[in-house]
């Protein structure tokens, strides 16, 4: 066993295809230095116990070292907020499972936190070694997440599977730092990749990318929720008008039962281009969501425009197949098909909010205000909607759940 670890290791840098690497630069990996959490720092593998100051402690020698690799092998461990510092990469064993430990924490749960302050983090990876290890979460209503990432240029994050429990987090977050002052950094030049979340809640999922720049996403699946979100809807980002998206490439994005593969929303930011190609979709509500700019009445600051995606954004090659199990809100259900609407079992008064379960509704809705191409969309079993629909139904604005067929 020990000696496959060691193989992989030696494969360490060797993992991405050749359009990742144009996005992280494998090539200023410091591998010189090679950790074990437990044989070198006596860690045990059984989970009872939070080490959260073990592992930061090697993190933290590594950086002081110039950098190395940190690896986790099989077992079972509890941590959480672990500042990945410069030049340092996580190696997880495919057979080890991570636990968020959050003891009396008030605030967001993360395993992994990368470029959190104002001094920016460079060339770093978390990643699955020999195949994805597990992160496995549990009810918690203040959220939980694998991955932080923030003031970060050069990063990789890859090989990991979730097991969710609906928590309020999309698994891996991209956001800027110090907005408070203005802005201080965001996530450049990075890979993340080979990523899974299974029981993902309605309003998240794989990704949720609010601040980036230059990174590629790529097979990335989720059942339940929206696997990856290009949605910039922080407040005090749009108040500071920093962040945003700005070339990114998303490629082999899928979703079973959940609300869409893909979600792009801009709210009132000015983004770049984002090109994604390759979404698939089981039993969603949408295989793909493109939402309009708007103003929304908790931004503060005065003259805010509704967002947009630049020119050349697009999405290619959409392939939705209709289900009886998406995940649902009332706002979508002016997109409905009245013909699903007499046969759907909505619940009755359930909230403008309310996340509930119903028929797929289209391949892709696209209500955006600006330009996305959308080519090659295929959809299966759909027989009431158009494969990419545009606005709401004639007349059904404000249409309001159907009663439920069930008690």
């Amino acid at each position: 066993m020990k000696r496959v670890f060691f193989i992989a290791l030696i494969l360490f840098g060797c993992l991405m295809d050749s359009q990742a690497s144009e996005f992280y630069d494998s090539s200023v990996e410091n591998r010189s230095v090679v950790k074990n959490l437990v044989s070198d720092y006596g860690v045990s593998t059984d989970g009872s116990e939070d080490v959260s100051s073990v592992v930061q402690r090697a993190v933290d020698e590594l950086n002081a070292a110039g950098g190395g690799v940190l690896t986790i092998p099989a077992g079972t461990y509890r941590f959480a907020n672990i500042e990945v510092k410069s030049n340092v990469h996580v190696g997880i064993d495919k057979d080890a499972v991570l636990i968020p430990f959050v003891g009396d924490r008030v605030k967001n749960t993360t395993l992994f936190e990368i470029g959190k302050g104002d001094e920016r983090v460079e060339n770093v990876s978390v990643r699955g070694i020999g195949g994805r290890f597990t992160a496995k979460f549990f009810r918690y209503a203040k959220g939980l997440q694998v991955v932080a990432v923030g003031n970060v240029r050069n990063f990789y994050i890859a090989n990991f599977h979730c097991l969710d429990e609906q928590t309020s987090m999309s698994c891996v977050n991209f956001n800027a730092t110090g907005l408070e002052a203005g802005g201080t950094g965001m996530p450049e030049q990075g890979t993340v990749e080979n990523l899974s979340v299974e029981n993902a809640h309605y309003g998240y999922g794989a990704i949720q990318a609010q601040a980036a720049k230059n990174v590629l996403f790529q097979n990335l699946s989720g059942i339940g929720g929206a696997t990856l979100r290009f949605e910039t809807g922080l407040t005090k980002m749009n108040d500071a008008q920093y962040g945003g998206l700005h070339n990114l490439v998303a490629k082999n994005i899928s979703c079973t039962e959940g609300n869409a593969a893909v979600m792009i929303s801009p709210h009132s930011m000015t983004n770049g281009v984002v090109q994604i190609e390759g979404v698939k979709s089981v039993g969603c509500g949408f295989a793909v969501r493109i939402e309009g700019g708007f103003v929304w009445k908790k931004y503060s600051t005065s003259g805010l425009k509704p967002g947009t995606f630049a020119d050349g954004s697009f999405v290619k090659n959409v392939d939705a197949t209709f289900g009886e199990n998406a995940q649902l809100k009332q706002k979508h259900l002016p997109y409905m098909p009245r013909e699903l609407m007499d046969d759907a079992e909505i619940p009755e008064g359930i909230g403008f909010a309310t996340p509930f379960i119903g028929p797929s509704i289209a391949a892709v809705l696209n209500d955006a205000n600006y330009e996305v191409v959308v080519e090659n969309v295929s959809a299966h079993g759909f027989q009431f909607a158009d494969d990419v629909v545009t606005e709401p139904i004639e007349g059904d604005a404000d249409k309001k759940p159907a009663k439920s067929k069930k008690n």
